[in-house]
């Protein structure tokens, strides 16, 4: 199959695997190899959306996790990334927003106007933490799968010859890292089974 980008490069694949929000396949030009019947169910697949904010630290203090889950309607979760993944680098704490403040504030404030209002709750849940030296926020329309794909089948074969597939946790029942992993099985079969 031959995929063209933007700016008009292309090249020959023997298969496609999408595994980006299901929603976002339908701005991909197939040139009809989608079918109406999947391209319907895929706009089914609903997104919450997410707002995360990374706070670098000169120095932090130490605590007994690296990743936490917050019972808050602002923060749902904080991880210590620099610890997560092994580098030296300063600390780094990864903020992740609650879907339903996401919800609530997509298209209402900026990604800068969140950021702050997330700084703000991280400091009365962690009042030990000093001002970072950078906050960066960032902002994901699609952030986690809310409705997925009708029957939830984990994939869905778009185009049999050439192959074309799509999967990942839009394909699943629940949206997590376990189900993400279970997906990923699913592509890695259905690639071996068409070659």
């Amino acid at each position: 199959v031959e995929v063209k980008n933007e700016q008009g490069r292309s090249a020959i694949f023997d298969a496609v695997v999408f595994t980006i929000p299901a929603p976002q396949l339908l701005d991909i030009n197939m040139d009809g190899l989608m079918s109406q019947e999947i391209s319907d169910s895929i706009s089914k697949v609903q997104f919450t959306p997410r707002f995360s904010l990374m706070a670098v630290f000169e120095e932090a203090p130490q605590y007994d996790w690296v990743m936490k889950y917050h019972d808050d309607d602002v923060v749902r979760f904080t991880v210590w990334d620099n610890v997560k993944r092994s580098h030296g680098l300063d600390p780094t704490l990864l903020i992740h927003s609650s879907a339903l403040y996401a919800v609530r504030n997509t298209d209402v404030k900026t990604k800068e106007e969140v950021g702050e209002e997330m700084l703000e709750r991280l400091k009365e849940l962690f009042p030990e933490l000093p001002a970072p030296k950078k906050a960066i926020p960032h902002f994901w329309r699609y952030g986690q799968t809310y409705k997925p794909y009708p029957g939830a089948p984990g994939l869905v074969t778009i185009n049999e010859n050439p192959l074309i597939v799509a999967g990942g946790d839009s394909f699943m029942q629940t949206s997590n890292l376990p189900m993400c992993a279970k997906a990923a099985e699913k592509l890695a079969d259905r690639i071996i089974e068409g070659f």
